[in-house]
């Protein structure tokens, strides 16, 4: 019998709002409903196909921290196609990766990083990476799936111009995709086509597919137990890609091969990078 999937407790919760660490149990009892379920082994070209997306790096509850320098190395490590990370602004207008809006959850400091400089806030929470740095270390390495915050623009001309010359040795699509949950920023986040763009749901799967099919967006973002398969067999007819989060053992990950889903993202590449690693060995 494969392993049990990770407890919501053994990470940090996903976001400090508690309708997201509602979500983390909801999503770890489909994680066991899928775990119970067998499935046969996919071939070889299916698990060539899939790519592996460490959503915020390889990161533990007390070891790594997520979106940090050493949590995408970890990923990388672990056999990671992509990795996921989000970006925010600081007073003086540097981009920096880090999910929440403060500090605290992540890194257990009461900082705001849109209140400080970037100064202030290396010196207090050092881990926080710059985009800059993200992009030095691991651009045309890793694929970046990177999720804009819908914070309102302080002057939009300017960050554009500054996220487009962190990113310009980097080719869109190629090298890169933006993602975003919010459906209205990510329409006039036109720093890309919208051919390079994500939207990311939960439950609205239905609404978004048809914004997705309809509006010219690369593909779809969602919990793999709502993307289902007659709005994926759509989306192929139509070129376009399906994104899934998370499945977190391996019977749901053949699961998702099988379907043909291309882009999976998970909270636990060093669990899952081996799986998909062995399944290659395995059939080669």
């Amino acid at each position: 019998m494969f392993k049990l999937p990770q407890r919501p407790n053994e990470r940090l919760p996903t976001s400090p709002l508690i309708k997201d660490q509602w979500l983390d149990w909801v999503q770890y009892s489909a994680d066991l409903a899928f775990w119970a379920i067998p499935r046969r082994k996919p071939t070889l070209a299916q698990v060539q196909a899939t790519k592996l997306i460490a959503h915020r790096g390889a990161h533990q509850r007390y070891g790594t921290r997520e979106n940090t320098l050493a949590a995408f190395a970890a990923a990388e490590a672990a056999g990671a196609w992509g990795i996921e990370f989000d970006v925010r602004w600081t007073a003086d207008l540097v981009p920096v990766v880090i999910h929440d809006a403060d500090t605290a959850r992540a890194f257990a400091v009461a900082l705001t990083c849109f209140d400080v400089s970037f100064e202030e806030l290396r010196k207090r929470a050092p881990d926080v990476p710059s985009l800059q740095e993200v992009v030095e270390q691991f651009g045309g390495r890793l694929h970046f799936m990177i999720e804009t915050k819908s914070e309102p623009w302080v002057d939009k001309l300017s960050q554009q111009a500054t996220l487009s010359n962190i990113l310009a040795k980097l080719t869109p699509g190629d090298d890169y995709h933006w993602m975003g949950i919010d459906i209205d920023f990510l329409r006039d986040f036109d720093l890309v086509e919208k051919k390079y763009r994500i939207p990311i749901t939960f439950f609205e799967v239905e609404k978004f597919g048809e914004i997705v099919l309809n509006e010219g967006f690369t593909g779809l973002g969602g919990h793999y137990l709502l993307l289902h398969n007659k709005l994926l067999k759509r989306f192929k007819a139509a070129g376009k890609q399906f994104g899934v989060g998370f499945p977190a053992t391996e019977n749901a990950l053949r699961r998702e091969m099988h379907r043909g889903v291309e882009w999976v993202f998970t909270n636990d590449i060093q669990r899952v990078g081996p799986i998909r690693q062995r399944l290659l060995e395995e059939l080669s």
